[in-house]
């Protein structure tokens, strides 16, 4: 922020909402609830109930996740993969030192995009 000031930068910070679901999973992943996580989805859609198993007589629910899920490591580098394609797309260039910082030259300035997971500081 010091830099960005003393060059009179413009700064805005971002939260891209629902970051994880923005990117498709890439595997067969399952994931499993199980106790009253099943009750809730089953009072939900009651059509779920009949695909609710019981596991040690625990009722369970599988379902095979189609996007990223926030928590796992194999979705935060999908994330990371599907954010850095779109900046890419737009004209972005990663720094070699720092794979969280972007720039790219916009009508002869600097913009420079900095994330953190899906917190993002932009300064132009």
């Amino acid at each position: 922020m010091l830099i960005d000031a003393h060059e009179g930068c413009d700064v805005a910070t971002a939260d891209i909402a629902g970051a994880y679901l923005k990117a498709a999973m890439d595997d067969y992943v399952l994931m499993k609830f199980t106790g009253p996580t099943v009750h809730l989805l089953c009072k939900m859609k009651p059509e779920y109930r009949m695909h609710v198993i019981m596991e040690g007589g625990i009722e369970a629910f599988l379902v095979k996740l189609d996007k990223a899920l926030y928590g796992s490591v194999k979705s935060a580098l999908i994330w990371y993969d599907t954010f850095v394609n779109v900046l890419k797309k737009i004209g972005f260039v990663l720094n070699p030192y720092d794979q969280c910082v972007a720039n790219c030259d916009i009508n002869g300035h600097q913009c420079t995009v900095v994330r953190y997971v899906d917190d993002l500081k932009i300064s132009h």
